[in-house]
């Protein structure tokens, strides 16, 4: 099976999924468990099928979604294409992305920079002020679209 590299992933343009660390991952936004529940059963069936089968967490209101090939630990063409027939559950059923990109690049640095904070001396107020930097630096405003 064959690994894919960052600019395969990328040109396969999964916009619900991003590639962190070495799989790729997305949240999809449910609203509630019931509905969660449900789309958890139908990815279910699609990973049978496809005989390639996700990580998947199921929390109110989110369901997070995770791709690997486990034989390989890396992305590979089943992964790609599973991702693409889950975003396609995910849609048929009215569910959306958790999270965008950009949002989970975010809340990665937020994540990243909160047990820094104390010792390199930033307090809550610097971190926010970072993300906020980030946010105009990509979008060119601080409001939220």
């Amino acid at each position: 099976m064959e690994k894919l590299t960052g600019q395969q992933i990328l040109d396969a343009r999964l916009d619900d999924w991003r590639k962190l660390a070495q799989a790729l991952h997305a949240r999809f936004l449910t609203r509630n468990f019931v509905t969660g529940l449900a789309f958890v059963t139908a990815v279910t069936e699609a990973a049978e099928e496809a005989g390639h089968h996700p990580d998947l967490t199921l929390t109110y209101p989110f369901v997070d979604a995770r791709l690997l090939t486990h034989d390989v630990s890396a992305v590979t063409r089943r992964d790609v294409d599973l991702a693409r027939r889950i975003s396609e559950i995910a849609r048929e059923r009215g569910i959306v992305p958790g999270l965008d990109g950009f949002a989970l690049f975010c809340f990665l640095v937020a994540v990243a920079i909160e047990p820094l904070g104390p010792a390199a001396g930033l307090g809550l107020a610097t971190a926010g002020a970072l993300l906020v930097a980030l946010i105009v630096a990509k979008t060119g405003s601080a409001r939220r679209r």
